[in-house]
């Protein structure tokens, strides 16, 4: 089974990219789920315009359709993270 990161448990959409952005480092801090992290990415990045690459603001409909270009590179921020923080995870259990 795999788990993803959700707006809020009575809110049924994708989290939004912005949150990741907050949530990621704290989740590097306490719980090294990154494999919820890499899913709920990939979720994002499956609902990018094939057209125009725009990434979703938040989620499925309603909200794939707004552009907003802050969201759109607050998930390019959240791939950086997962990155970067995986490497970290890496390089300090591998030495």
């Amino acid at each position: 089974m795999k788990l993803i990161y959700v707006q809020a448990d009575h809110i049924p959409r994708l989290v939004w990219p912005g949150d990741l952005a907050i949530g990621i480092p704290s989740i590097f801090a306490s719980t090294y789920d990154f494999e919820t992290l890499e899913v709920s990415l990939d979720a994002l990045f499956a609902e990018q315009n094939t057209t125009t690459g725009m990434l979703p603001y938040a989620g499925t409909a309603p909200f794939s359709s707004i552009y907003s270009p802050t969201y759109h590179l607050y998930s390019l921020i959240d791939a950086a993270y997962i990155y970067l923080y995986t490497y970290v995870q890496q390089s300090l259990f591998l030495g």
